[in-house]
């Protein structure tokens, strides 16, 4: 499963066109939650909240919010569609947005103003397309899913965020947590790399 075959699976389920903008607003929408790649949310990559049977909030994520791990690829999808036509809150922006294949960014905006928000700044939709044909990790529970090399793509990717922020305050912290992500993916690579090689 990739980014771009969860989002045309959700889009089918929610019966919206299979537009490119849509794909793009949801492959966006996944890097930025990081559900299931960066967290122990399996099968979730838009960490929604939503319980299934079997499933359970991730191991490490704390509750509330509550964030669901699933048991298969289809359960998190089912969830997600109950999460964004649920009456509980109000996707109702997200779903016209949909609906007539808004563009990407406009998407991204209703997503941004509905109880899915997010409170950090975040990126043009294009800035995550790289993301999209990415297979998603085989995990087993209690993995989160991070290494070296994801480690080195959050942080070129959060520094290349940075210059599409607006405000002094968000470059200097998206520069500062960019440049801590590949040193410490740096960190990790080494140590591996030197503990390889004492034991051959």
């Amino acid at each position: 499963m990739t980014p771009i075959e969860f989002a045309k699976a959700l889009l089918s389920r929610l019966g919206m066109p299979q537009s490119e903008n849509n794909i793009q607003a949801l492959v966006a929408v996944q890097k930025i939650e990081a559900g299931h790649s960066a967290n122990s949310a399996l099968f979730n990559p838009m960490n929604t909240t939503q319980s299934m049977p079997g499933s359970h909030t991730g191991e490490g994520l704390k509750c509330p919010p509550c964030v669901q791990a699933y048991v298969n690829w289809d359960q998190g999808l089912e969830a997600t569609v109950k999460t964004l036509q649920s009456t509980k809150f109000d996707y109702s922006g997200i779903l016209k947005s949909l609906a007539r294949s808004a563009a990407p960014d406009e998407t991204i905006k209703a997503w941004s103003k509905s109880p899915w928000g997010w409170t950090q700044p975040v990126a043009s939709a294009s800035v995550y397309q790289y993301y999209g044909p990415m297979q998603f990790p085989v995990k087993k529970a209690g993995e989160i899913g991070f290494s070296a090399f994801h480690g080195l793509e959050r942080g070129a990717e959060t520094i290349k965020e940075l210059f599409t922020f607006k405000s002094t305050a968000s470059k200097v912290g998206a520069a500062v947590v960019g440049v801590s992500l590949v040193a410490g993916a740096l960190a990790i690579a080494y140590v591996l790399y030197t503990h390889k090689q004492e034991s051959s």
